[in-house]
This record gives C-alpha cells, sequence and structure tokens, in this order.
C-alpha cells in the first residue's frame, strides 16, 4: 500500500488511473449516437446490483468487485501467463477471457460494443498491473471507472 502512495506521486500514472474512466465516458456518449439503446442495456446488466441498495453499500460492493476481478485477473491469471509468453499477449489474452466473462445477454451489437470497451479497460488495468506491479492500483482504475459509470446510469 505504501508503494502504491509512492507511485501515486508519478504524474504519469494519474493518466493510466483516469484512462478507463475516459474510456467509459466516451463508449456512453458515443452510444448516444451510435447506439442509443446500450446505454439501456447497460442499466439493465447493473439492475440486480443496484437495486434499492443504499449508496455506501453499492460504494463498497463495486470496491470488493474490482479488488476481486483484479486479483483473479491481472494478479493471478496475467501473471502466470506473463510467466510464459511476453506481456502483451499476455495481457491481450487476459483481456479477451475477461470481457467474455462480462458478457451478457441481449442484441449481439450492444453486447459486442459493450465487450470492446470492457477489454479496452481491461488492458488498460492489465497494463497499470504490468507497469506499477501493483494490483491496488489497477484495482483503483477499476473501481473508479465502475463506480463512474453505475453512478451516471442510476443518477444517484
Amino acid at each position: 500500500m505504501r508503494e502504491a502512495g509512492r507511485q501515486l506521486k508519478s504524474g504519469i500514472i494519474w493518466l493510466w488511473l483516469l484512462l478507463p474512466l475516459v474510456m467509459n465516458g466516451f463508449s456512453m456518449a458515443a452510444s448516444a449516437y451510435v447506439m442509443p439503446a446500450f446505454n439501456e442495456h447497460l442499466h439493465e446488466r447493473i439492475a440486480l446490483m443496484v437495486a434499492e441498495v443504499p449508496l455506501a453499500v453499492l460504494v463498497l460492493q463495486i470496491a470488493l468487485m474490482a479488488l476481486g476481478e483484479e486479483i483473479a485477473w491481472r494478479g493471478f491469471f496475467q501473471k502466470q501467463l506473463g510467466r510464459v509468453m511476453a506481456i502483451w499477449p499476455a495481457i491481450g489474452i487476459t483481456s479477451i477471457v475477461f470481457a467474455f466473462g462480462h458478457a451478457a445477454s441481449g442484441d449481439f451489437t450492444l453486447v459486442a460494443y459493450d465487450l470492446v470497451f470492457i477489454m479496452i479497460d481491461s488492458v488498460i488495468y492489465g497494463f497499470i498491473y504490468h507497469k506499477t506491479g501493483n494490483l491496488w492500483l489497477s484495482t483503483a482504475a477499476h473501481f473508479i471507472a465502475n463506480l463512474a459509470v453505475i453512478l451516471a446510469l442510476v443518477q444517484i
């Protein structure tokens, strides 16, 4: 945790931490023109998670999910793949599997659009983990991006 604090003093890490947030904002904004039903698709995907849950519980839930996913996907899966192949293929494979793990039911085009942006976010989380060796930082990026999207969708 102390190492994460030291790494946060580096200006460039903030760019990487906020990039998934920017990507999610872009995907939601672009969908208003390209695919208006996308935000409804996202809302349906998170409906059970946010159904009448107090804000504090929702934030804790999002934080724990981001931490769990980062431990599993970056801390284990990407790390293991990185031992047997170059890092970029390891990040790519991890991100593809991660994205398909988030596949939802619905219109193929909406789901595919969603998975592309999930995969891009995953590549960024993988890069953060690779560059810093710190799951706290990839978790922070993941948490910030997920929280922003969910709050935008439920308009708390």
